[in-house]
């Protein structure tokens, strides 16, 4: 019997985005709905981008209140 794998499934199951940096509304929008919130990590590159870029970005998008909390950048 020949097994089939679904690889949408196995990407959405193993595999996590960063597609952190750009600070595209609607780049961070297409993510969640591709990924899912538990699949998107979004923060800053020291030195490149500090994480307040990433944290001011992450609450003021529009995205649900449950996906922001998903992503947001630690308080450190």
């Amino acid at each position: 019997m020949e097994v089939l794998i679904d690889l949408n499934n196995k990407i959405l199951n193993n595999y996590v985005i960063t597609p952190s940096g750009l600070f595209s509304v609607p780049q961070l929008q297409f993510a969640i709905a591709e990924m899912g919130a538990d699949h998107v990590i979004y923060s800053g590159d020291y030195p490149y981008l500090i994480d307040t870029k990433s944290r001011k970005f992450l609450e003021a998008a529009p995205i649900s209140d449950e996906d922001r909390e998903k992503n947001r950048p630690s308080k450190r």
